[in-house]
């Protein structure tokens, strides 16, 4: 088909509880997909050692910040075909 081959874009943003069990367990989801390798998967956290560990573990762009800093939020979710907001704000 003709879209077969095209790329989806991610957003996870989770910048709390950097990838905790629901972040993981979304992240993994999307690696084990059959057609990972056509994601672009970018994960939106606080913890820059952990943007580290998800980009040379995983291969996802990490991007650090705070869920205060829509200047950096809007044009990854302007750019993604899909956001998963993962964030909990209790």
């Amino acid at each position: 088909s003709p879209g077969h081959n095209a790329q989806s874009t991610f957003l996870m943003c989770e910048p709390f509880r950097s990838l905790g069990y629901i972040g993981g367990s979304v992240l993994v989801r999307l690696l084990d997909h059959p057609r990972a390798e056509t994601f672009d998967i970018t994960v939106y956290l606080r913890s820059a050692e952990k943007a580290e560990v998800l980009q040379e573990r995983f291969g996802v762009k990490a991007v650090v910040g705070s869920h205060q800093e829509q200047d950096k939020i809007t044009p990854l979710a302007e750019k993604a075909n899909i956001v998963f907001q993962l964030v909990s704000l209790h």
